[in-house]
This record gives structure tokens, sequence and C-alpha cells, in this order.
């Protein structure tokens, strides 16, 4: 896990980009917050999983990933490196409701609600950061970015 903006370079000084944390951005980021501070880059991933053998009921889990981890580590189960955070609501339809535009629209907006509420909590730590223990057992504080 990255604690701060890193620089890579390959063949022919070739700046690579390959983690989130070696981006431009992130240094720019970086330079903004205060001194003991450090950006915690949170990814979020809605994925339909069907629930069923028929694939009739479905579910949207919200997952959470920390830009912060080896990418090789994000994706693989075993290291934890995703956790779910909540599942988006799902409006049933019958036939013909389903291309109704009104239908949609509300589905689109039952969606926008949902992640607004999930990510209200985050939005405010944006600006404020969090206090937390680190790896070296020193206080930083975190600001989460999404």
């Amino acid at each position: 896990m990255s604690f701060a903006p890193e620089k890579y370079y390959g063949i022919n000084q070739c700046h690579q980009y390959s983690e989130i944390y070696w981006s431009n951005l992130w240094w720019e980021l970086q330079d903004q917050l205060p001194e003991g501070s450090t950006v915690v880059s949170i990814i979020l991933v809605i994925d339909e999983t069907q629930v069923n053998l028929l694939g009739q009921k479905k579910v949207h889990p919200i997952y959470l990933i920390i830009g912060n981890i080896n990418k090789a580590q994000q994706c693989t189960y075993s290291k934890n490196g995703y956790i779910i955070i909540g599942y988006l609501p799902s409006l049933e339809y019958s036939g013909p409701e389903k291309n109704k535009s009104a239908f949609i629209d509300t589905k689109h907006l039952l969606y926008h609600i949902a992640i607004f509420f999930i990510l209200e909590y985050l939005k405010i730590r944006e600006k404020t950061g969090v206090m937390m223990k680190g790896p070296d057992s020193r206080n930083w504080w975190y600001f989460p970015i999404i």
C-alpha cells in the first residue's frame, strides 16, 4: 500500500502510469494537503450479480477499492483488496413497463439517490480528512478522494 505519490520510469526515461499513485494528479493533490496527511483514493465498482440459477433475481453490490493498494492485490479475492459497502436498490418491472421512459427515469433517479446517500459521508471527509493510525503506528490525516 502506498501512502505517498511515486514516480516510475521505464525505458528511455518514459514515465510509467500503471498505478494510480504514480500519476501527476496524485502529486498535485498531495501538494494541496497539509503536512502529515495523505491522499486515499476511493474507487467504487457496481456489478450486477445473479442470485438464482435462472437469472431472474439480481442484486447490484457496490464494492469499495482503495486506490493506494497495488492493482494486483486490489483484484485478488484472497487479499481482501475490496469490500462490499452496500447494494443498490432495484425496481421490479413487468413486461409493458420495462421500456417506458417514466420507468427508466425513475430507475435512474433511484440509483442516483442511493449513490448520493452512500457517498455523503465520504464527500464530507474529502474536505475535512480523517485522523487514523498509519502503518508506522503514527497518526495521519487521510483525505479520501472519490
